[in-house]
């Protein structure tokens, strides 16, 4: 749990919680169907790739789901863990697949080569690849 706070708290040296909740409302409203998926709708704020973003496009998410599972460890919370998968799930198949879908009408090719380099929700899994094309091993 300890983990996923210090990821969580590190989120926040990057983008202030005042625009991680107005991002999160506008695409939350966009999920609804309620805007267009490329309309930057007054957000100004750059794509962060450093600090924890560094490591995985969805760090905060991440940090949730390491606090959750490390709840349902320490407190032997079956309730706990299914709820951990189901926000995973959620996460994984719903939520960011559309944010990754505004980010690339947002920001285009720049998110596209972030995409391609930086693992989606779980850190140091994406395999580098050499310049022929082929995985490292």
């Amino acid at each position: 749990m300890t983990v996923g706070l210090a990821v969580a708290a590190s989120v926040f040296v990057y983008r202030s919680p005042a625009h991680m909740a107005v991002s999160t409302y506008l695409t939350l409203t966009k999920l609804a169907g309620k805007a267009p998926l490329a309309e930057p709708s007054g957000r100004t704020e750059p794509l962060v790739v450093i600090g924890p973003q560094k490591y995985v496009r969805n760090p905060l998410y991440f940090a949730i789901e390491v606090m959750l599972f490390g709840f349902a460890f320490v407190a032997d919370s079956s309730s706990v863990l299914v709820f951990a998968v189901a926000l995973l799930l959620w996460y994984a198949l719903v939520l960011i697949p559309f944010e990754e879908r505004e980010l690339r009408a947002l920001f285009g090719y720049q998110f596209e080569r972030y995409a391609e380099n930086v693992p989606m929700l779980v850190p140091f899994t994406k395999r580098k690849k050499h310049k022929t094309g082929s995985p490292s091993v």
